[in-house]
């Protein structure tokens, strides 16, 4: 499922921003709604702030959701990615096939338009496979050198495994 997602990035990339951008626009509505006010109402007890307890409400919400995004929706998944993506990509394979398929409709014309808008702009998709031979080759000796892979019993690499 993983190398099915890899292989379809537009359909991998618009289930991925649903994602992000559901939590994002709900954790904007949710703090749009209920902390901004009650951070203007508790404002309202300081006269010298009262006049613009709205404003600094919204501006910390806005802060605030803006830092957690980056930080929890963004930085701290990339980097757990970059350190495991093997095992990253086998366990979110699954929920993210899922996803794609509950919000097909959307990822399909999310895809439809970002194919539309990159040929009007003139880009030009690569033909070249994303992974060479040659790194497929590299990273089964790496997998064989670690242990993550294992050859079945009789069998040898062709070349030593450094």
């Amino acid at each position: 499922m993983a190398l099915d997602l890899a292989h379809s990035p537009n359909r991998f990339l618009s289930t991925v921003q649903i994602g992000i951008t559901l939590v994002g626009v709900m954790a904007g509505a949710f703090g749009g709604a209920t902390i901004a006010e009650k951070i203007r109402d508790t404002l309202q007890s300081v006269p010298a702030l009262a006049p613009y307890g709205e404003a600094i409400g919204l501006t910390v919400v806005v802060v605030v959701i803006t830092y957690f995004s980056l930080v929890l929706g963004e930085l701290v998944p990339k980097r757990i990615g970059l350190n495991n993506p093997e095992r990253i990509s086998m366990v979110m394979a699954k929920p993210m096939h899922q996803l794609s398929i509950i919000a097909g409709p959307l990822v399909k014309f999310l895809g439809a338009s970002t194919d539309a808008l990159l040929r009007v702009i003139g880009f030009k998709p690569a033909n070249k496979p994303t992974v060479t031979e040659e790194e497929v080759k590299v990273m089964m000796q790496e997998g064989l050198r670690s242990g993550v892979l294992v050859m079945p019993a009789g069998d040898s690499p062709k070349r030593p495994v450094a």
